[in-house]
């Protein structure tokens, strides 16, 4: 989901480059040659070395996956980060429209003129509504029902009352109360706080183990486990 190890890290993937390929050429070896390749783009702290990571990391898998006669055939699906309640990202912004587009047309110009490799994405606006719908207020709901009546997106934003901007491109602080505080999830806030603070390092987690970890407080309070 990410082109570098170390936005791969920041999100607790666990995949080095090197497993990825190996990964590839298994495959490849067992004769599979049509692979879809899932990214995301505008992840919290991701620079335009993370970008280029990322082309650089699908010339690779076809480069492994090529044949002597004919091209392989990669999907590669680019999504757009969206900022979701509950998650140790919860409190980040998304990234910019221009920044996401500008990113977007990176990507899709590095493997345009290139045989063998599809790229799909959706609309960075797409992304944008996603996010204000993920962590707007009662506000929020007075977008969604003018949307149900009928109106255009431009009148349903008026309708609300209030700049989306101000939703979608928010930074919360860790302790901030935010829109979906009150609602008790089982996971302790100070675990999701923890977390952020990893991936901005970034610093892995180890997998849940209910038998020795109560770090989240999904499964009950006790003593911190492995982390």
């Amino acid at each position: 989901e990410a082109g570098s190890e170390r936005l791969r890290a920041s999100i607790n993937k666990g995949l080095t480059e090197n497993r990825i390929l190996e990964g590839a050429a298994m495959l490849a070896q067992a004769g599979i040659r049509r692979l879809k390749l899932y990214f995301m783009l505008g992840l919290p702290d991701e620079t335009e070395d993370d970008v280029a990571a990322m082309v650089d990391l699908i010339q690779k898998v076809r480069a492994v996956v090529a044949r002597p006669k004919g091209h392989p055939e990669l999907v590669v699906t680019v999504s757009h980060f969206v900022p979701k309640p509950h998650t140790p990202f919860e409190g980040r912004p998304m990234a910019s429209l221009a920044v996401l587009k500008d990113r977007t047309r990176r990507v899709q110009r590095a493997f345009g003129p290139l045989k063998g490799v599809r790229v799909n994405t959706d609309p960075p606006r797409m992304a944008y509504l996603q996010t204000l719908f993920s962590r707007g207020d009662e506000q929020t709901g007075r977008i969604v029902e003018a949307l149900a009546r009928g109106m255009s997106e431009k009148a349903a934003f008026k309708a609300g009352g209030f700049d989306p901007d101000d939703v979608v491109f928010k930074e919360w602080e860790p302790d901030e109360a935010k829109p979906w505080s009150f609602i008790d999830h089982g996971v302790d806030p100070g675990f999701l706080i923890e977390e952020s603070d990893r991936a901005r390092e970034p610093r892995e987690t180890s997998s849940c183990r209910p038998d020795i970890c109560r770090r989240c407080g999904v499964c009950g309070p006790g003593e911190e486990g492995t982390a």
